[in-house]
């Protein structure tokens, strides 16, 4: 495989195919965009109550402050009407010109919370970088099929007379996986992000590769 077909398949996300005597090789790059999703899910979660919590904490905690830990969830529920009091204030009298109320706590949770979001996104993105394996190679020589995931990732060698069918599947976020039934187990080739079609002409060359023989002696 030349490295401007390698470029070429980063580039487009289009799988490059190569055929050499009796074996085929098919290498794509498919990054995996559920990496560090869940991190990041998390992180949204705690950045939301953290808008609550840290108003409920400034307007509420002076009077009651949280001796532990254990006492901090009922130090912010408590300190929660507190915290609406000044945000109400504001909505009823506001006026041009009228210094408004003490809005300092929703701007310190305002604050933690786009920092807590910023955070979870680098995070995340650096978590992809480090675990995902985008690089796909699937090979096929005589009576065997071997599937490669990452550059320095261990093949999963398959008899082709145990291969069945290619399969894809939709998943959450809008990814797709493309999957190989062989015997009664199914091994994940590839998780394509983008439009269905990408699943299905990396599912099509695949087949072409199983069948590869078949062809050859029927013409």
């Amino acid at each position: 495989m030349t490295t401007l077909s390698l470029i070429r398949s980063r580039l487009t996300g289009k799988p490059v195919v190569r055929r050499e005597d009796d074996a085929t090789q098919l290498i794509g790059f498919y990054p995996n965009v559920e990496k560090g999703m869940r991190f990041f899910a998390a992180v949204v979660i705690v950045a939301l109550l953290t808008i609550i919590a840290a108003p409920a904490l400034y307007y509420g905690a002076p009077a009651a402050p949280p001796q532990s830990l254990g006492d901090l969830p009922v130090t912010i529920i408590s300190g929660i009407p507190a915290a609406l009091a000044p945000l109400v204030e504001f909505a009823r009298t506001w006026e041009p010109g009228v210094a408004p109320p003490d809005l300092q706590g929703w701007g310190m949770g305002l604050a933690l919370a786009f920092i807590l979001l910023m955070f979870g996104a680098v995070t995340a993105h650096l978590w992809r970088d480090v675990t995902d394996r985008p690089y796909l190679a699937v090979e096929r020589w005589g009576d065997m099929l071997s599937i490669q995931r990452g550059q320095f990732g261990t093949p999963v060698t398959i008899p082709r007379d145990e291969c069945r069918a290619v399969h894809v599947g939709r998943r959450k976020a809008g990814t797709y996986e493309v999957l190989l039934q062989h015997g009664d187990a199914l091994t994940q080739i590839a998780i394509v992000d983008g439009h269905e079609h990408r699943a299905l002409l990396l599912k099509a060359k695949i087949d072409a590769m199983l069948t590869a023989d078949e062809e050859r002696q029927a013409s």
